[in-house]
C-alpha cells in the first residue's frame, strides 16, 4: 500500500521542524509524543510523517469526537486509502471510569 499525501497547503516552518525531529528519532526511540495547542496542525504533521515513513499507522484517540475528526481529516489528506477506526480505546476508558466510580462508592 502506497500512501500519497494530497493537501492544498504546505507545512508551516514549525510543522516542518516537528516532522524532521520525529523522523530523526524514528529509528532511535521506541516512543515519541507530539504535543501542540488546538489548531496547531498536529493532524497534518502526523499525515506528513505517515507519508514519509510509508507504513500503516495506529493513531489512538481518547474520545469518539476526536476519532471522527482525525478520520475525516486523514481521509481527505490520503485519498484512495482505506482508513479503519478502532474504538477499543473508548471501551477501555469507559470500563476504567466505571471501576473508579465503583471504588468511590465502596
Amino acid at each position: 500500500m502506497q500512501f500519497e499525501l494530497v493537501a492544498p497547503y504546505e507545512m508551516s516552518p514549525g510543522q516542518k521542524e516537528a516532522v524532521e525531529m520525529l523522523m530523526l528519532n524514528y529509528l532511535e526511540k521506541d516512543k515519541q509524543t507530539l504535543l501542540g495547542i488546538t489548531g496547531s496542525g498536529k493532524t497534518f504533521v502526523m499525515a506528513n510523517l505517515i507519508n514519509r515513513i510509508q507504513k500503516p499507522t495506529l493513531i489512538i484517540a481518547h474520545n469518539k469526537t476526536l476519532a471522527a475528526h482525525l478520520y475525516t481529516e486523514l481521509k481527505d489528506i490520503f485519498r484512495g486509502i482505506e482508513l479503519r477506526i478502532l474504538f477499543l480505546v473508548m471501551i477501555i476508558i469507559s470500563l476504567s471510569l466505571i471501576c473508579l466510580r465503583l471504588i468511590h462508592i465502596l
